[in-house]
């Protein structure tokens, strides 16, 4: 038995001083649990899985992203595609399901070690009693075999002696002694021999008392070793789920950061492309009036009322046109096709962009101080975890108590420091972002202002031209260009009011805890 249990605690002490390796966020040395635990690890085989040709075919053509086909295109269907057809936004959900998964097994490990430390002390406790009481002033106690064995070979000797004295060989005694056989002497020898046989039951006595103690000690002893290891163990756990739970604190933010501004980048190509179909719509608009007036010129010269020079510089003008437009299509069509592979749809026919309805646009004031939209953001709440890091890896190494050394606690002190630095710049970083986001949204609100002005008096310019056109007093072609004048008008307006709706989603970004940073 004794054997049995002192096999099996060395085997645990000898296993529990191997380890795990772990990855991704952290690449931490862990050590195991129990001899069970760990054979489950240790022994772990690798697994050959063998498919058939047609599995590992429909393996290999699985996608994660699917495009789709669309005629037409919303805003909001351009986001939930991109959002939902992103790569790296896939990535860091599945990094999530890794850490999350190993962050579980660890702390099932975490469990048993805890478990298997319990029970150590639990059975510590019990042999430090069985070894009191086994040492206790009324039990027999011993405190070496060999000061018994020298007893004993006294004994022996003096037992031998008295028989050559009385002549007597060892094998010649018998147990039975008759009456008549006694004499002073052989009672003497008789009596010694009894005495003997006591002193030897007593030496066997407190010499299977001494084996108990010492098999106790070498029981607690190694209960002691575990336990040792056991708790290194454990703290070696605690560092490793402590690194899981900041790494899944920085990914579950790095992801909702990503997404966020993703929508936001998404918005802005999506109204890109609006204003420069806006841009092609007005210069067709202009093609034209601008053919219109080569008609004119060309009238005018044939009656001499310009040079040829005038004529042919009309009509260069509209080829300017004709030609810009044709690149600006060629553009818009380019930027289509690549914002169609952004967000995951095909491009194999070129598809109409829905344009957004983005209602009245209020001016947007800042509502949340600087200082705690700063707090609350994502990007800080990334850097005080990291701050936390660099101080729990401080604390590790100061309450080393063996292979502690000096430059390691420097360095990871200068780590510290490092860490509160970038804190302090991120702070001065973020109060910049966020006060020149809202001086634009400020900047271009009295632009949009001031742009809406205009289109209302290019309106009611317009409405006296058509007056006037109505009566013979402007011919249509002072008319038309009146027209153009109130399409330009829109159009800028329009841009703007894009170029703000864009603004004031960064600003609901900023307000979310997405602070954008150069």
């Amino acid at each position: 038995m004794y054997m049995l249990i002192y096999l099996n605690l060395k085997e645990r002490v000898n296993l529990m001083t191997k380890g795990l390796t772990i990855g991704l966020a952290a690449l931490l040395m862990v050590g195991s649990i129990s001899p069970t635990v760990l054979a489950a690890e240790v022994n772990k085989a690798p697994i050959n899985v063998v498919a058939d040709s047609n599995s590992k075919k429909k393996e290999e053509n699985e996608r994660f992203v699917e495009r789709v086909s669309v005629n037409e295109l919303t805003l909001e269907e351009a986001i939930r595609y991109g959002t939902n057809s992103s790569y790296s936004l896939m990535e860091l959900e599945l990094t999530l399901e890794s850490l999350k998964e190993n962050e579980d097994k660890y702390d099932d490990l975490y469990d048993s070690a805890e478990s298997s430390l319990e029970s150590a002390q639990k059975q510590k406790a019990e042999l430090e009693k069985q070894l009191e009481e086994a040492t206790s002033p009324d039990s027999a106690s011993i405190t070496s075999p060999d000061s018994i064995s020298i007893n004993l070979n006294e004994e022996l000797n003096n037992l031998i002696k008295s028989l050559d004295e009385l002549n007597i060989q060892p094998s010649d005694i018998e147990v039975g002694v008759s009456a008549s056989d006694v004499s002073n002497g052989l009672d003497s020898t008789v009596n010694y021999l009894l005495q003997f046989l006591n002193s030897t039951k007593e030496y066997l006595k407190v010499f299977e008392k001494y084996q108990q103690n010492q098999l106790l000690q070498e029981k607690l002893n190694l209960v002691n070793s575990q336990i040792t290891t056991l708790s290194s163990t454990i703290s070696t756990l605690e560092a490793t789920l402590n690194q899981y739970d900041l790494s899944r604190t920085q990914t579950f933010n790095n992801r909702v950061i990503q997404r966020e501004s993703m929508e936001v980048s998404i918005t802005s190509s999506f109204l890109g492309l609006m204003q420069t179909q806006a841009q092609i719509d007005f210069m067709k608009d202009s093609l034209s009036t601008q053919q219109s007036q080569v008609n004119a010129a060309k009238v005018k010269y044939e009656l001499g009322f310009i040079s040829l020079n005038d004529y042919e510089d009309s009509k260069r003008d509209l080829k300017d046109l004709e030609t810009e437009i044709a690149q600006l299509e060629r553009q818009l069509n380019n930027d289509k096709a690549t914002f169609a592979l952004t967000i995951g749809i095909t491009y194999n026919e070129d598809y109409t962009l829905v344009k957004p309805d983005l209602g009245q646009l209020a001016l947007v004031e800042q509502l949340t101080s600087t200082e705690e939209l700063i707090h609350n953001s994502y990007n800080m709440v990334n850097a005080r975890t990291a701050l936390q890091q660099a101080e729990d890896r401080l604390d590790d190494l100061e309450d080393l108590v063996e292979n502690r050394r000096k430059q390691d606690e420097d360095i990871a002190e200068i780590d510290v420091d490092i860490a509160k630095l970038k804190i302090e710049s991120l702070e001065a970083e973020l109060e910049k972002s966020i006060k020149n986001q809202f001086y634009q949204v400020r900047h271009q609100y009295q632009e949009l202002i001031k742009l809406s002005e205009d289109l209302e008096v290019a309106q009611k310019d317009n409405e006296e031209y058509k007056t006037r056109f109505e009566l013979g007093l402007i011919s249509k072609l002072d008319y038309d260009s009146t027209n153009l004048t109130v399409k330009q008008a829109e159009l800028k307006y329009n841009i703007a009011k894009y170029q703000y709706y864009l603004l004031t989603k960064k600003v609901e970004l900023i307000e979310d805890g997405v602070i954008p940073t150069n």
